[in-house]
């Protein structure tokens, strides 16, 4: 072998002691480590939350739609209700007001007709 890869295995040899007696027995993480996963872990958690409404929002939007649009139809049929009645009525004052004009001219013509056979009766005379 080389001097070169003696020294290398030297080397190894000085940093696996010195891992022997030291490195095993206080394996520490550094924080910022604890802290990026904590970070990580909290913001996928929040995502997922986010993921979670939206997927409920959309589950329920066709109930939200059907009812607005039962609630529209409900009340345009309010309204063509209201324009119904109210044109029924107007269409009931109507006939009201012929009714009353038909009785007015038959007890005109009633009045007529008996003056005119009074006049027949007095010709006859």
């Amino acid at each position: 072998m080389s001097e070169t890869t003696n020294e290398i295995l030297a080397q190894l040899g000085r940093l696996e002691q010195r891992c022997d007696e030291g490195c095993g027995s206080s394996k520490k993480v550094p924080a910022g480590i604890i802290l990026a996963l904590l970070v990580q872990t909290f913001t996928v958690i929040w995502w997922a939350a986010g993921v979670h409404q939206d997927l409920r929002q959309l589950q329920q939007e066709p109930y939200v739609v059907e009812t607005e649009v039962q609630n529209f139809i409900a009340a345009r049929e309010k309204v063509y209700m209201e324009m119904d009645n109210k044109r029924h009525l107007d269409i009931t004052e109507r006939v009201v007001r012929i009714e009353s004009s038909f009785l007015f001219i038959e007890k005109a013509l009633t009045r007529i007709e008996k003056k005119l056979m009074l006049i027949g009766t007095e010709a006859v005379k």
